[in-house]
């Protein structure tokens, strides 16, 4: 019986090379992917560096310049929503301090953590624990020893 959804997990994706007719308009479902842009600049700096998901309707990038950026969708999910970049009442940023980094040779990183209030970040300088509703860096340190990665990763 190779009609199981074993079996069906088993099957080869189709790609382009799979299709025998080419010429045929292929015809895309809507998605709901949607295009959202670092709005400080178009130059290298401020270019995206990681991408994060969090909680079904919001999306945060993390810039090569260090600087983070949570936008939240409000309504239902579709690509027609444009999802709107947000900031707490206090106007504070998300930003890793990234005194003294060469930012061409700095790795942009950042996690979210189990509680998805907390973001661990950095661009190749002090190492910050964010709070991500109200925007202030909780911690920051140069050096993150593993005993508190593993007491902050458990909160």
């Amino acid at each position: 019986d190779g009609d199981g959804p074993m079996a069906r997990s088993m099957e080869k994706p189709k790609t382009l090379d799979d299709v025998t007719d080419k010429s045929k308009p292929w015809k895309v479902a809507e998605t709901q992917c949607q295009l959202v842009v670092m709005p400080d600049s178009t130059d290298e700096a401020h270019k995206v560096a990681r991408l994060l998901y969090r909680n079904g309707c919001e999306v945060l990038a993390l810039g090569c310049n260090g600087a983070l950026r949570l936008w939240r969708r409000y309504l239902k999910a579709t690509a027609n929503v444009v999802p709107q970049q947000w900031k707490p009442a206090s106007g504070l940023a998300m930003t890793n301090d990234v005194t003294g980094v060469n930012l061409e040779k700095a790795v942009p990183c950042m996690a979210l953590l189990k509680n998805y209030n907390n973001i661990i970040s950095a661009c190749g300088g002090k190492v910050s624990l964010f709070n991500i509703e109200t925007f202030k860096v909780c911690l920051q340190m140069t050096t993150w020893p593993i005993l508190m990665s593993t007491a902050v990763m458990k909160d």
